[in-house]
């Protein structure tokens, strides 16, 4: 006696010994001796792969949802992306997913503890799937073609292993790199502002010493140092923020005034700013 989903209930006395069994080992609790006889069973099996399909699917379009690794497309991110974080997330997300992959490769959670051929092969094996179902899955494809790419692989061989779903296309490899050279220019252009405000504002703090060293209380007005030789809107302003921070903290009766004392501080600060390396 069963209950279908259209809320019938169906009599039924089995014929079969796969039936018999199954439902025997049922009310004893056998579960090990249950779950073989229904993946044998001829019934209930196209069921089965039903209802995992329908499961799976709904897992990775949450998965697909959640901002997983395989959509990454920064450099930085690509460059420490690691197969076992991935192989973790995905049992996270997609638990069914997960473990139908882990009985088809015929290994255990227990295989996958350290990095090694096992757990790069099935996080490669996953990431092929997943961009089959979803081209925007493709870091790993992604990584691969970088890693390649700078190791001076040819145009042609980039061609079949990009059909065999190993890496992505030449051209879509080249996009990459274009993109990752553009981030890295952008950061030589912080890191060479950082080095001009301060040479900038190191440069016109000497000239102020040197043609204003004589004045009780210096001109550090931008209409007054507009025509000096080293003058820049850049480094005056960050000089300008220096003396003023410094004398505001001075104590007495040059509190808020631009000294010579003043200034000749803000240039030791600037002189000694540590700049970040450029790698």
């Amino acid at each position: 006696m069963y209950l279908n989903p259209t809320g019938n209930v169906i009599v039924r006395s089995p014929q079969d010994s796969q039936t018999k069994t199954l439902i025997k080992n049922i009310a004893s609790e056998k579960w090990p001796e249950v779950s073989n006889a229904i993946l044998k069973h001829k019934e209930i099996v196209p069921e089965l792969k039903n209802g995992i399909n329908k499961v799976i699917s709904r897992e990775f379009n949450e998965y697909l949802k959640s901002g997983n690794m395989l959509e990454v497309r920064n450099p930085d991110e690509l460059a420490g992306f690691s197969s076992k974080l991935f192989l973790e997330e995905v049992r996270i997300y997609c638990p069914v997913w997960f473990h139908c992959m882990l009985g088809t490769s015929g290994l255990s959670r227990e295989d996958l503890t350290e990095n090694g051929p096992d757990v790069n092969s099935l996080a490669l094996a996953k990431a092929t799937i997943a961009r089959v179902r979803n081209t925007k899955a493709s870091a790993v494809h992604y990584r691969i073609s970088t890693i390649m790419f700078h190791s001076g692989v040819k145009h042609d061989d980039l061609i079949r292993l990009n059909r065999l779903g190993v890496c992505m296309s030449p051209d879509a490899t080249v996009t990459m790199q274009k993109k990752m050279t553009e981030q890295l220019e952008g950061k030589v252009q912080i890191w060479k502002a950082s080095i001009e405000e301060n040479r900038g504002a190191l440069l016109l703090a000497r000239e102020v010493i040197q043609k204003q060293i004589t004045a009780p209380q210096l001109d550090v007005s931008e209409p007054s140092l507009v025509l000096y030789e080293h003058y820049s809107a850049v480094g005056y302003n960050a000089l300008k923020a220096l003396l003023d921070k410094e004398c505001n903290t001075a104590e007495g009766d040059v509190r808020n005034m631009y000294t010579a004392n003043c200034i000749q501080t803000v240039v030791g600060i600037l002189e000694g700013t540590k700049h970040p390396l450029y790698k």
